[in-house]
């Protein structure tokens, strides 16, 4: 290629400062400048302009986009060194001016001068050339020297860095695989708080609907025992006056004691399983008893029949009287022994048992232990008790029933205070003195007036029941449904948790990638900034080299000027990222942060639970 020609000199020509183009940096549009003068260039203009245009072409480039040209560099090179090298030696050691040879040299301008050319140079520090060339020679050299060791420097940065970016990019994956596992651990927690969360909602749900069932059991029971009770009253209103009062003050005593009681929801208790006692022979047996007969006339054999039955009547009044009051059973209760008492005294038994035993409870009849909650109604034995008050005793047990059992007389006299029939015998005796005793026809009216009242009262307490028993049944439909939405809610909850804990990554990664771009972008910028100077340092050490080996003028053209660049130049050291003083992810403490969530839940849904008794 012919350097010597105009258009190679012009392609190696800054089109600002026209001269031989110094560290060339080309722009987009691939016109090249001057460093210095496309720097210069670029700053005069508007500070708010983030673009600026080519002097040549007028396409917009960005200042920080300029790019340093190799090639055109090593193209300069060449063209200096052939252009120093040409065929023309002679007219380049004879002065340009007056064609005399270089004897002088001026200090002030550093350069060569000749003898005629001093007068130009008045007043200038100048030495002849000889003298000088030594001199130069070492500043020279000590210049080649800190430049060499500026260039060792400058390698051994670019070394440094290329071995950051390296462990940056390991730094930066060893962070991404840190996040990750983050929220990683952290949707495994969710998971488990998830579960955990379902399973009491669970717990809750059978917890809570065992417990409604046991208060609809209590309320069935509750209004059974009173629909019992309203028969038993009803009975006694349609009854004859002596039936009536037979036992009228034990069953207004019953109304007046019964109280209905409210079901609450309490946890559910393991309770003994229930036995249904071996009942079946007795009923059987019973059943056979009571059959009616077709009517006919009464012959001796039915009338032995009649008073066989009359017999074992008897023997089941035995089987189904109670062992603490000896009357007949009302509302039986069973043990796990299988012997079975009136609710009523088994109760008051129970009650004097936790006085003088210390809360041991013992059976009446054989002393074995018992839980009072394992007291079950024995409908078996109800059905037979009511079976044998409505069941009629032969004539002869019918006509003693009036006489007192003590005195043989008529029972005509109703005791209020013990509430039996007595004779005028018994009136007047130690045990019911100072009583008050009416005749029977005297205190029907009264008692029928109680029995109604009494009627009335359970009537109203069996409505109240099955209020009660409609509010559980509307209260088991609500907590479904409550359970059911709070299940809803639950999973809701940790969707959007995970939903945030997706987002959240997303932004640490994001946060990550934009951190690693901007470090890994410094570090390319500071390479770029070291190429340049090694580049500067090259031509530099190149340039003191070239004269060092050359002839004198050459080592003395412009020697002030190459020993002043040489003398400024400083290696800039590039920007480094400090990995200590970067942001690092922390992982959130989840685990603690859904504690207090819970625990504020918890405070939230026992001021709303649904605590209240039915």
């Amino acid at each position: 290629m012919d350097f010597s020609s105009q258009e190679s000199i012009k392609e190696v020509t800054c089109p600002i400062c026209q001269e031989l183009l110094r560290e060339p940096m080309s722009l987009d549009c691939g016109h090249s400048f001057c460093e210095e003068c496309i720097t210069t260039y670029s700053e005069s203009g508007s500070p708010q302009d983030l673009e600026c245009c080519c002097p040549v072409c007028q396409s917009r480039y960005q200042p920080w986009n300029l790019q340093f040209n190799w090639q055109l560099a090593e193209r300069v090179k060449k063209f200096r060194e052939v252009d120093m090298n040409s065929h023309q030696p002679r007219r380049r050691d004879l002065c340009e001016h007056h064609g005399e040879n270089y004897d002088i040299f001026c200090k002030d301008d550093g350069k060569a001068i000749c003898r005629l050319c001093v007068q130009e140079h008045q007043g200038h520090q100048m030495s002849p050339i000889m003298e000088v060339v030594k001199e130069c020679q070492e500043k020279l050299q000590e210049a080649l020297k800190k430049l060499s060791q500026e260039q060792q420097e400058a390698e051994q940065l670019e070394a440094d860095i290329n071995e950051e970016r390296a462990t940056w990019k390991e730094h930066m994956q060893t962070e991404r695989e840190r996040i990750l596992q983050g929220f990683e651990q952290m949707r495994g927690i969710l998971d488990k708080e998830e579960q955990r969360e379902l399973q009491k909602l669970e717990e809750d749900d059978v917890n809570v609907l065992d417990n409604l069932t046991m208060a609809k059991d209590q309320m069935v029971q509750q209004k059974q025992y009173m629909s019992e009770l309203a028969s038993d009253l009803q009975r006694h209103m349609h009854e004859s006056t002596i039936d009536m009062l037979q036992d009228v003050i034990n069953s207004l005593r019953r109304c007046e004691i019964y109280t209905l009681k409210k079901p609450k929801i309490v946890s559910n208790k393991p309770k003994s399983a229930f036995r249904v006692p071996d009942l079946s022979g007795m009923l059987q047996k019973f059943k056979e008893i009571c059959e009616p007969e077709e009517p006919h006339i009464r012959t001796d054999r039915s009338r032995g029949a009649a008073a066989m039955a009359s017999g074992i009547l008897v023997n089941m009044k035995e089987e189904v009287t109670c062992p603490i009051c000896l009357e007949l059973l009302r509302e039986p209760l069973s043990l796990d022994c299988e012997h079975t008492f009136c609710q009523a005294c088994i109760t008051a038994n129970y009650k004097e048992s936790i006085v003088s035993q210390e809360g041991q409870s013992s059976c009446p009849v054989c002393r074995i232990t018992y839980q009072p909650g394992n007291l079950r109604p024995n409908r078996h034995v109800a059905n037979i008790v009511e079976t044998l008050r409505e069941a009629k005793l032969s004539p002869e047990e019918e006509q003693k029933r009036d006489l007192c059992e003590r005195h043989g007389e008529k029972l005509l006299l109703f005791c209020k205070e013990d509430g039996k029939f007595i004779c005028w015998l018994c009136e007047r005796s130690q045990e019911h003195r100072g009583h008050h005793t009416f005749l029977m026809e005297e205190v029907a009216q009264e008692y029928k007036e109680k029995l109604q009242a009494a009627l009335n009262r359970l009537r109203a307490e069996q409505q109240k029941a099955e209020k009660l028993e409609a509010d559980i049944k509307e209260g088991r439909i609500s907590w479904k449904n409550q359970i059911q939405n709070d299940s809803q809610s639950v999973q809701e909850y940790f969707k959007k948790l995970r939903g945030f804990l997706n987002t959240e990554e997303q932004k640490e990664l994001q946060k990550l990638v934009k951190e690693e771009g901007d470090i890994l972008h410094d570090l390319e910028q500071s390479e770029r900034e070291l190429v340049q100077q090694s580049l500067v340092l090259r031509d530099l050490i190149s340039d003191l080299e070239h004269r060092l080996e050359g002839s004198m003028r050459k080592m003395l053209q412009d020697v002030n000027g190459i020993m002043e660049r040489s003398k400024t130049f400083t290696l800039k050291k590039p920007k480094t990222v400090s990995k200590e003083q970067r942001r690092v992810f922390q992982a959130p403490d989840l685990s603690e942060m859904l504690q207090a969530f819970n625990r504020s839940e918890s405070q939230h849904h026992h001021a709303t639970s649904v605590g209240e008794p039915f």
